[in-house]
């Protein structure tokens, strides 16, 4: 944070360092930088006054990504006090570097309009720029995607779906924003064991969440979730990010989540648009003798029952919605769960 000393002059330089840290975060940016809207401030020429007019796109530029990480255009001041930044600025206002404490810190003041004000303001959106209010900037769309099997299975059943961006930016912003890919299951099981096993599986799972690092679960939940794989981490081949193994008799069976980048031509995994994610229900007891009380469907001695009963996998999409928008991706199947078992 290069704050300007109070007395010294405000320049063009000074105004355009804030604009292109502003722009990296909001526009196009790169890696986990980039929100992929329209920058509204712009830099200025050396030889430029900076005028009301462009201080106050850049408050406007501020205040949108401020409001999409924490519902509000607030910030904090070195003695932790909220604080925002000016209404607007008039032709008439001074842009003063600002008042600074003891410790060359500023003191913000937002009635003179401190360019240290906006020093700081920007630094604490750099610092949460992965940061988004879910509350109130963002939707839920249950509907991306499903796929479903009302008959017995006994082996392995999967749904394979594709997720596809207009671009890699787009993947990338969707991302950054605080997007996420969600999947969740569920059995209405038929009552026998092994169909109740699978079902107190899924439904310990709960919903898995996969994001712009990480794949995590909900708390009370139960599984395997990859805290260090999400859309960056992605690799042309598949990685698990989620296992959820059966119990008791039952301990073989297992209810796995993989993703991966679809890669096309000489693209590397960053610059891929497609994501593929891989849901298995891999039902490997075989019976385990003798089997006490004999299921259902099955004899003395171990042969192994199927799985009945209705199986679903639903895809949720959490998307930006409100100070910053983006187009939602589009969902395919690949392999429903209808296939196999």
């Amino acid at each position: 944070m290069a704050y300007v000393k109070s007395g010294d002059t405000i320049d063009a330089e000074h105004y355009n360092v804030l604009q292109s840290r502003i722009a990296d975060v909001l526009g196009v940016g790169s890696g986990l930088y980039g929100y992929g809207q329209t920058v509204t401030s712009s830099t200025v020429s050396v030889s430029e006054i900076v005028t009301a007019v462009q201080v106050n796109e850049l408050k406007t530029d501020i205040d949108k990504v401020r409001t999409h990480q924490i519902g509000s255009a607030t910030f904090v001041d070195h003695a932790g006090t909220n604080f925002t930044l000016a209404t607007t600025v008039a032709e008439t206002d001074l842009i003063v570097a600002g008042a600074v404490d003891g410790n060359e810190n500023p003191i913000e003041d937002t009635t003179n309009k401190s360019i240290n004000d906006f020093d700081n303001a920007v630094s604490q959106i750099e610092t949460d720029a992965l940061l988004v209010d879910v509350a109130t900037q963002t939707t839920l769309n249950t509907n991306a995607a499903s796929s479903s099997r009302t008959t017995n299975w006994s082996t392995a059943v999967y749904f394979e779906f594709t997720v596809t961006f207009a671009n890699a930016n787009q993947r990338r912003y969707f991302f950054n924003t605080g997007g996420e890919i969600q999947i969740e299951s569920s059995l209405v099981d038929n009552g026998t064991a092994k169909s109740q096993n699978w079902k107190t599986m899924i439904e310990n799972a709960g919903i898995v969440h996969f994001n712009y690092n990480s794949t995590y679960i909900e708390p009370g939940k139960s599984g395997s979730a990859s805290g260090s794989i999400g859309n960056s981490n992605l690799t042309a081949n598949y990685q698990q990010i989620f296992n959820k193994a059966g119990s008791d008799v039952y301990a073989e069976n297992d209810y796995k989540i993989e993703a991966k980048v679809v890669l096309g031509g000489a693209q590397t995994a960053d610059q891929a648009s497609v994501l593929n994610f891989k849901v298995s229900f891999l039902d490997d007891d075989t019976g385990d003798p003798p089997i006490v009380p004999v299921p259902q469907g099955g004899i003395e001695g171990g042969v192994d029952e199927p799985v009945g009963g209705t199986l679903e996998t639903f895809v949720y999409e959490r998307k930006t919605s409100g100070s910053v928008t983006l187009n939602s991706p589009t969902y395919n199947t690949v392999t429903a769960l209808s296939s196999g078992g």
